[in-house]
This record gives structure tokens, C-alpha cells and sequence, in this order.
């Protein structure tokens, strides 16, 4: 096991000697023992009872938790100290502030998501069979690139990035399956099965960037794409971004196209809060996705898993921290 899912408000965990004690009391007696040894990480679910004693023996051996609502907003995350690295927060708070430092590797960043949407869209096309030689969309998004090499703002680069992604989103669409289709892309609260689930999947490749990026001694709000938020982990936002498409958007098209997650099955609706995954949807979802990042995946170092490429990725933004190193991480994806 790696990753260990609460899932449910009826379950408690208790700490037992090396073992979580995992009790579902809407199950009666049942129980799981889990050893320690075996996880990797832990999330949590809506309002289970977990115990301090399994949250502390979590943080002493440096395992993260993390804490979600059951709609899949993001509440938090508990972790062990990852050290104090105040030099390297310093330098990271400089870099920051830097404007031509964050406006280069932006034209960077930007440029790899439009390059991996650009991929993805081709892998998919080529699967159905269709042809995207004369598509408006595809041609926007191609074009995207260029525009890059005279961008002299960020606003601009955000302005591109944009553009690329209503481009991408338009063609995406059309693999999306007829009983959950994706009109657009709406959040906060999603309004369809296929937003619900591109969100959810989103958040937890935010989790899986974000306690990479604690485990480094960085401050995950500290980034240098996305504008800056008191309650954002926009360094964790940024580097994730040019692996959305090839990950988590081929990852919930897969769920859907082959009716792993059901439109009629696996959401609940409503007015206030939108369509989201139910108990049983997550619970498919989570197993998909932790497969996905045991997944290994060829990089210019060999076979990775991506929680590999992942920390690479974290890793390849501290050298250029440090160093002003060129770096190709973003195309690892």
C-alpha cells in the first residue's frame, strides 16, 4: 500500500503499537489492520475520527496527511518537519519577487503545458482515428507557442496560457463520452460529471506537488506563475501544470470512456454545491489515480514512476533556484 483513503464519516483510525487500527462502524465490527511500514501517505476524507495518537506517530515518521471535504475542496495538510532550510526559503522568497526571473521561467512553463495539451491532444485524435490538419481550435493552440518568444509581461504569458487552454478545452471535449459530456470548463462549484471529476483529479495532483514541495523545505505559496493568494499553494499550482493534460486529463477520460465512473452511478447534485463524486466514485477514483503515480514512465534518466518525475520536478526548480540552471524538467512529462 502508498497511499492509505479515509473515506468515510463512520470510520476511526486508532493507533495500535505499528499498526492503524481502521474501523468502519457502519460495518459493525469489522476492521482493518494497516502496518505503518506499508504507507506511504494518508488522506482523509469529510469528518472520520482519527485519533492524535496516529496523527502524531503520522508526522514523526513523515508521513503527510492531508485533508479534503467530501465535495473536494482542499482543507490541509499535516506533515513532519521537513527541516528548517531558511537559506534556501530566502533565495526562494528573492526569486519570487523577481520579475524577469518569474516571467523566463513562466515562457518555460507555458510552453511545456502547451507542448504535453498539444501531445495529449494527438495521442487522442490519432486513437479515434481523426484528422486535426484543418481545425480551428488545433490551429489556435499550435500557434500559441510562438507568441511566447515576444511576451514581455507576465500578464501577457497568463494571457497566452489562457488562450491555449480554451483552445485545448474545445478539443478535449469532443472524446469526452455522450452521458457525461464537458460543454466547458466551470469550477467552484463544477456543474457536470465531467468537471466534477477533472476538478477532483486536479486537487490531488496539487496534494501529490504540494508535499513534494514541504518535503523540500519550500514555502508552497511562494510561487511565480500564478498570482500570489494568502490561501493558494501556488508554487504546487505552477509546477503542476504541464502535466494536467498527459496525467489527470487522459486519466479521467479513461474512467469515463470505459465506464469505470458512471454519469448515473457514481455523482451527487445539487444547486448550492454543483455535481461531485460520491462515496462509491471516490473510492474508484483514488485507486485509479494512485495507480497512475506508480506508473512508471521514461524520462532522460530511465524509468520513473511519476511521483519520481514528480520530485524531480521539485528538484529541477531548487537547481534553477540556486544555480540559474537550464533545466528540461517540464518536458518530462
Amino acid at each position: 500500500m502508498s497511499t492509505l483513503v479515509v473515506n468515510r464519516d463512520s470510520i476511526s483510525v486508532k493507533l495500535e503499537s505499528e499498526h492503524l487500527v481502521v474501523h468502519d462502524h457502519a460495518k459493525g465490527a469489522s476492521f482493518q489492520r494497516v502496518p505503518l511500514v506499508d504507507v506511504d501517505r494518508v488522506v482523509v476524507v469529510g469528518s472520520p475520527a482519527i485519533s492524535f495518537h496516529v496523527l502524531a506517530k503520522l508526522m514523526d515518521r513523515g508521513v503527510t496527511c492531508s485533508f479534503m471535504t467530501h465535495a473536494g475542496k482542499w482543507r490541509g495538510v499535516i506533515d513532519g518537519d521537513s527541516g528548517y532550510h531558511g537559506i534556501r526559503r530566502t533565495l526562494q522568497y528573492e526569486r519570487a519577487s523577481d520579475a524577469s526571473f518569474a516571467l523566463e521561467l513562466s515562457r518555460r512553463l507555458v510552453a511545456a503545458k502547451i507542448a504535453n495539451s498539444r501531445r495529449t491532444i494527438q495521442r487522442l485524435a490519432a486513437e479515434r482515428g481523426l484528422s486535426l490538419d484543418d481545425d480551428v481550435s488545433w490551429i489556435r493552440l499550435s500557434s500559441c507557442t510562438g507568441s511566447l518568444v515576444h511576451a514581455e509581461s507576465l500578464e501577457v504569458v497568463r494571457g497566452i496560457e489562457g488562450g491555449a487552454a480554451n483552445a485545448y478545452f474545445a478539443i478535449l471535449s469532443r472524446f469526452f463520452p455522450k452521458d457525461a459530456p464537458f460543454p466547458s470548463r466551470s469550477r467552484r462549484p463544477p456543474r457536470d460529471e465531467a468537471n466534477a471529476l477533472l476538478s477532483f483529479a486536479y486537487t490531488l495532483l496539487t496534494n501529490e506537488f504540494e508535499s513534494s514541495i514541504r518535503s523540500h523545505g519550500l514555502d508552497v505559496a511562494a510561487g511565480f506563475f500564478h498570482r500570489k493568494s494568502d490561501r493558494a499553494p501556488a508554487l504546487a499550482l505552477d509546477l503542476m501544470e504541464p502535466f494536467r493534460a498527459s496525467w489527470t486529463d487522459r486519466l479521467v477520460l479513461g474512467l469515463l470512456n470505459h465506464r469505470r465512473i458512471r454519469a448515473s452511478d457514481h455523482f451527487t447534485h445539487s444547486d448550492f454545491d454543483g455535481v461531485h463524486l460520491n462515496e462509491e466514485g471516490r473510492k474508484i477514483f483514488f485507486r485509479a489515480f494512485d495507480d497512475m503515480m506508480m506508473r512508471r514512465q521514461m524520462t532522460n534518466e530511465g524509468g520513473m514512476t511519476l511521483r519520481g518525475i514528480v520530485d524531480k520536478a521539485v528538484c529541477q526548480y531548487i537547481k534553477v533556484l540556486e544555480s540559474d540552471a537550464e533545466t528540461d524538467f517540464y518536458k518530462a512529462a
